[in-house]
């Protein structure tokens, strides 16, 4: 097949990574496949520079996250015109901006099946009532340009439902793939390097957090927390925080405010994300908007029990207590005596611990994501042999350096 994904922007992130990993996972099946996204205006990893070496990159110049209505209309006429100028089978869009653009240019490319990914609303809890209503319209407005929804995590599909965003109401749930062997695999060896390496005691109550420095992620509610737990603990709690974002100075300040600038570490972006979660004693997840939270489930597989707030998709990474503690979102005291809970149950850990790795490995192979969307194509597309260009004939993959993961 001739299949197009289409992204807003390749900044590091959960959706991007979705989006590039079935991209390779296509390719690797056979399928003729190209991926447009708008120009990277924040850090990207090397799978990126891959895919552009590799000629599998188009670049869409005015694709931008911010709204501007003279730049989205150059957009989505960029679209269009490459769409009309390369035919393809599917058209496969993520994220909001790109979704709604993506979808309308497809249709009206006549592109035989328009599918949309579902990784997380642009409408949520931290916005205004009107915002949140100028966004829903935004997406009911691409409905009738898309013929399957996909969505990440059942959450994200009720919400889908609720909210009529689906074509006739139908929406398929398709688990993000996470890359879990290196988290799987982070042990002693890596947790005794990094604790040295930022100086955390044995003794120390080390809690984690993994994200971009943005609002709604909620660090606030983490730092408040480690004021808190310090005061019950003479100063042995101490945090980790790996990201960036606009919010790194206000959260510079604030903990300086709390007094507790030297129990909380802002180690910026790190390549080394499984051997810092295997450093950590307790993950702490202070979102409050989480389409599907795939840091949770990557500190899941690297063995460490979690606190978080119920928001979205979280309750069902975590389940009912099963796989880790849930709280109620902005709860910092909640969020205290859930992270005293793990620090002093052993035993509850050890539960914890084991029911997270087996229900990750179970449920968020890459290959499984990638055989579920492929035969998601297919199922669609044979009931449209009146809107296909061509023949479905697999195509050799000719993208030597994409072949392996």
């Amino acid at each position: 097949m001739r299949i197009c994904h289409v992204i807003t922007r390749l900044t590091l992130g959960g959706a991007q990574e979705d989006t590039v990993r079935t991209v390779k996972g296509l390719l690797r099946r056979g399928h003729e496949v190209r991926l447009l996204a708008g120009p990277a205006d924040g850090p990207v990893g090397e799978i990126y520079r891959e895919l552009e070496k590799a000629g599998r990159l188009v670049i869409i110049s005015h694709l931008r996250r911010r709204i501007d209505p003279v730049a989205d209309l150059l957009a989505f006429l960029e679209l269009w015109r490459y769409l009309q100028a390369h035919p393809c089978e599917v058209v496969h869009t993520h994220s909001s901006k790109a979704g709604i653009l993506g979808r309308w240019a497809a249709r009206l490319a006549g592109v035989p099946l328009v599918v949309h990914t579902v990784h997380g609303y642009p409408f949520h809890r931290g916005q205004p009532w009107l915002v949140n209503c100028f966004y829903r319209l935004l997406e009911r407005a691409a409905v009738p340009a898309t013929d399957l929804l996909l969505a990440v995590s059942r959450t994200l599909a009720e919400e889908a439902r609720r909210w009529k965003l689906a074509p006739a109401g139908e929406v398929e749930v398709v688990p993000s793939a996470v890359d879990l062997e290196p988290f799987l695999a982070a042990g002693e060896a890596e947790r005794a390097r990094v604790r040295a390496e930022l100086g955390l005691r044995p003794e120390d109550l080390v809690l984690g957090s993994v994200g971009r420095l943005v609002p709604l992620k909620g660090h606030r509610f983490l730092l408040e927390a480690v004021k808190r737990l310090g005061e019950r603990r003479r100063g042995a709690v101490k945090a980790v925080i790996a990201g960036e974002g606009p919010c790194r100075e206000e959260l510079d300040r604030q903990a300086r405010r709390l007094g507790i600038e030297g129990q909380v570490l802002f180690l910026g972006l790190r390549s080394d994300v499984p051997a810092l979660l295997a450093a950590v004693d307790v993950f702490v997840h202070t979102s409050l908007w989480e389409g599907l939270p795939r840091v949770v489930v990557e500190a899941l597989a690297a063995g460490r029990p979690v606190a978080a707030f119920a928001v979205d998709g979280v309750p069902e990474a975590l389940g009912e207590g099963e796989r880790g503690l849930l709280v109620e979102p902005e709860d910092v005291e909640g969020l205290c005596e859930a992270i005293e809970r793990l620090a002093g149950d052993v035993e509850l850990r050890a539960r914890l611990v084991e029911a997270g790795r087996r229900w990750v490995v179970q449920r968020y192979r890459p290959e499984a994501m990638v055989e579920r969307i492929e035969e998601l194509y297919r199922e669609h597309l044979a009931r449209r042999p009146g809107r296909f260009y061509g023949s479905t004939r697999l195509v050799p993959n000719r993208s030597k350096s994409l072949s392996k993961e």
